[in-house]
């Protein structure tokens, strides 16, 4: 047998056992595992502490790497792995010292109502990893051995998820300052405002249109531009793609209808949660199912909890809520600062020792020009921020009892949408807020705002507004774009509705929020400024005809698109530049600009107008042109540059780079162009997105709808590694529930 065949019966052995008997040492009563053609599993067990044993033993015969790279990723542990190349990852991380955390939060819940269940998982994914009959193929790839899973790990997987979802360095918080240090609290209120008129918020309210500052506060026609901070697709401060104009961060979307409002007078939640898109998937697929209850949803390999789901009478879905939960703080010079060390481990034997200082309220995260030192003040800087109580929406009844356990979950705070099979919704913040009056500790539950209508409707955006806000904060919320679509989408349901209905909002990807810029973009491609300029008239019938979609063929969605990016950029960089002296990390794409930008646009307002361009239709002409200028450099034509060209989705394995062009597909789903967009209910970019689609209608489980990108395994060798992907591309509705089982293992 050759080298390659031995790879190959190595990579074969670390597949997990499908079928079957398997004795699992720690069960009280023998647990059922059944598969299904996609290699979802259903778990049925009479035992809590048996189910989620059998759930770690899944999760580590699956999934093992994945998990293995969150709990480093949390704790600053990944150069043990790869060495000196994620050093500067480990260094940024270990500040936040989650690895002494995850102690603190695991002596404090063992004891609790979740330490068996906890425990439990532990011993069934050690024994999982230790069940297959080879080592996952990464470590092979790697050559290290894993090592066991702990009940510490536990908890450094919420901090994983904590420092994805979470603005970890109070990066917002920063570029507000610089903003209001560099113009004076008017026009940085005007350049970012709490609330503008398109808002969408559930409980209504809305600011008022923004007044333009005159030039007495900011004259951009009379100060020089640097221009080369304004080139488009360079890499600093401004740095946008010639088509990018935001910054795309963790985000989602639910909604949900109640029993009023439903074909069948029970309520429905919708929830696709948009993250990173990889293989294998963030989430995985399982039904759990007791003597007396069941529950259908994703789990996250790692953690013993149905993130997501349904239980037969309550359904339940997260955005992120972009509460603001960070912020930086500039101390005295005589607070005490205590210095902390930690060792990084690095693979090739080297150990590197990494100092810090923390003041009493968090880390000194740098020092300003001044020399003073610069505090974060985060909720995960104290260790009574995650609580494992999640589990306990698995045996909820009513939507106000999964009420009660969401403000009992320490989680990244996140927005939480609840239906229940009587028909009743609500909406409110699971996870802990930080107090505002200086002192370390959280909001009550009882002061936690509670919204129960009969639609509602969250992404990312601002959700309340009033006391509401205040107690909340505000930690960047996304534009209201998404948000009011998706509400005017509801609301313009003509019938009661059906699980297809909430299907078809989720993947609406009409270009609302551009249709504006199309509109400013055939005033300025005018019969006279095209007269002459065959690429300006070739594109102005493009943009004509653009479809009002992001559809993958639409050449017209692109170029407003880029028309957009390319009149931001040339805006921003003048404006900014004082910021970025002040905050070298400054990023305006942080700030809700979309309604200040439009009135200056809207006023041709003069001392607005970059010095670099003498009137507003010479700039506004230039942000058209580069399309086809762009189109040029590509060295296509104009009519090869359609959006589908550009969104071209790969999901890949981390280890897909490894390997020559010809054979990355082995770890990757197929690259394809989809439809879709950043700033619309379908968001699809090449790399983020929707990592599940879920329509939950609790008590009707089988009329329920599931779609996930890539399969349920992140082997390339099993029959599951892209197991239902093509439905998720395709948006093809499919069950929530698992079909019928293919697949039979015992575990004694």
């Amino acid at each position: 047998m050759g080298a390659s065949g031995w790879a190959y019966l190595r990579l074969r052995a670390s597949l997990p056992r499908l079928d079957g008997e398997v004795a699992l040492g720690g069960l009280s009563a023998p647990v059922t595992i059944e598969r299904d053609a996609l290699g979802v599993p259903t778990i049925r067990a009479l035992h809590p502490a048996d189910l989620f044993r059998a759930l770690g033993y899944l999760h580590a015969q699956d999934r093992y790497f994945q998990m293995d790279l969150l709990r480093r990723r949390a704790a600053g542990e990944l150069s043990e792995m790869f060495g000196a190349v994620a050093l500067k990852i480990d260094r940024d991380t270990r500040i936040h010292r989650f690895r002494a955390f995850a102690r603190q939060v695991w002596e404090r819940e063992r004891e609790g109502p979740q330490g068996p269940g906890v425990t439990a998982y532990v011993e069934g994914v050690n024994a999982g990893l230790a069940h297959l009959g080879g080592l996952p193929f990464e470590y092979q790839v790697l050559g290290v051995k894993p090592a066991p899973w702990t009940a510490e790990d536990v908890i450094l997987v919420g901090y994983a998820m904590a420092l994805d979802l979470q603005d970890s360095t109070a990066r917002t918080d920063q570029t507000r300052r610089a903003l209001r240090e560099g113009f004076g609290q008017e026009v940085a209120a005007f350049l970012s405002p709490a609330m503008s008129p398109a808002d969408a918020a559930i409980d209504g309210s809305m600011g008022e249109a923004p007044s333009i500052p005159g030039p007495e506060k900011v004259d951009l026609h009379a100060r020089p531009v640097s221009t080369s901070s304004i080139t488009p697709g360079s890499e600093g401060v401004f740095a946008m793609t010639r088509e990018d104009g935001a910054e795309l961060r963790f985000g989602s979307n639910n909604f949900a209808l109640a029993g009023s409002r439903t074909a069948h007078g029970g309520a429905m939640i919708a929830n696709d949660m948009h993250l990173g898109l990889g293989v294998p998937n963030v989430w995985y697929r399982a039904s759990l199912v007791l003597a007396d209850r069941a529950a259908t949803g994703v789990t996250l390999p790692g953690v013993p909890v149905l993130v997501v789901g349904s239980n037969g009478r309550v359904a339940w879905g997260f955005t992120n809520s972009y509460t603001g939960t960070s912020e930086a703080t500039v101390i005295a010079d005589d607070v005490p600062l205590q210095k902390y060390e930690e060792k990084i481990l690095v693979r090739d034997g080297k150990t590197e020792l990494v100092v810090f200082e923390w003041a009493p309220g968090g880390p000194v995260l740098r020092r300003d020009a001044k020399g003073r030192a610069v505090v974060l003040r985060w909720i995960f800087n104290q260790p009574a921020a995650i609580r494992l109580a999640l589990a306990e929406l698995f045996a909820v009844n009513t939507t106000d009892e999964a009420v009660e356990v969401a403000h009992r979950v320490g989680i990244s705070p996140q927005n939480i949408l609840i239906a229940d099979a009587q028909g009743k919704i609500a909406w409110t913040i699971a996870g802990f807020l930080p107090r505002r009056d200086g002192r370390d500790g959280f909001v009550s539950p009882s002061e936690v705002p509670v919204i129960s209508t009969d639609v509602l409707w969250t992404a990312n955006n601002r959700v309340v507004g009033g006391d509401a806000l205040r107690l909340l904060g505000d930690g960047g919320y996304e534009a209201p774009a998404r948000a009011a679509q998706i509400r005017d989408d509801l609301y313009a349901l003509s019938r009661p509705a059906v699980p297809a209905d909430l299907l078809a909002i989720q993947l609406d990807d009409r270009a609302l929020f551009l249709a504006p810029w199309r509109r400013l973009l055939l005033e300025v491609l005018t019969p006279e400024a095209c007269a002459g300029h065959p690429e300006r008239a070739e594109f102005r019938r493009f943009v004509e005809n653009w479809g009002d979609r992001a559809s993958i063929d639409s050449v017209g969605y692109r170029g407003v698109r880029a028309f957009r990016s390319a009149v931001v950029s040339r805006i921003s960089a003048p404006i900014f530049q004082a910021c970025v002296k002040i905050f070298p990390e400054f990023r305006f794409t942080r700030l809700a600009y979309e309604a200040p930008l439009w009135a200056v646009i809207g006023a041709r307002a003069p001392n607005w107008l970059p010095s670099n361009y003498a009137t507003w239709d010479a700039l506004l002409l230039a942000a058209a042109d580069e399309f086809a200028e762009l189109a040029r450099n590509e060295g296509k034509p104009l009519s090869a540059m359609t959006w589908g060209a550009r969104n071209t989705v790969r999901i890949q394995h981390p280890f897909a780079s490894l390997l020559p062009d010809r054979l990355r597909w082995v770890l990757s789903m197929t690259a394809e162009p989809l439809p879709g967009d950043a700033d619309m209910p379908r968001v699809q970019t090449p790399n983020f997105g929707a990592s599940e689609r879920m329509v939950m209608a609790p008590g009707r489980e089988n009329e329920s709808i599931f779609h996930m990108p890539g399969g349920q395994s992140g082997h390339p060798l099993s029959p599951f590694f892209r197991a239902g992907h093509e439905d998720w591309a395709r948006g093809r509705p499919t069950p929530l529930l698992p079909g019928p089982p293919k697949h039979r293992l015992e575990l004694r």
